[in-house]
């Protein structure tokens, strides 16, 4: 297995990774790196074993650039969330916010 087929692996395997923290997939078509299709894969994978899953697919941001330009606010905010989501109590008091 390939390092990249190896980390999906390991993303997704509750024994690493606590289904409890939320998982973000951002990710743009015009990524040149990592397929958008890949990327919507593996989340539908995430979330068909437990996984809180939130999705965002910017436009014309290539890799790791989708908090920059156009998209900054969108991520920025996005990340916010999955931040606040996972410093969550159980029950889903939100007391600890970014």
């Amino acid at each position: 297995m390939n390092v990249l087929s190896q980390s999906n692996s390991d993303l997704v395997d509750s024994r690493l990774v606590p289904r409890g923290i939320p998982r973000a997939y951002f990710y743009s078509r015009e990524d040149r790196l990592v397929r958008w299709q890949d990327i919507e894969h593996h989340a539908a994978v995430a979330e068909s074993k437990g996984w809180d899953v939130k999705t965002d697919r910017f436009v014309k941001t290539g890799h790791c650039r989708h908090g920059k330009g156009e998209g900054e606010e969108k991520y920025w905010a996005a990340v916010r969330d999955v931040v606040n989501a996972s410093n969550a109590p159980a029950g889903g008091n939100h007391n600890a916010k970014l």
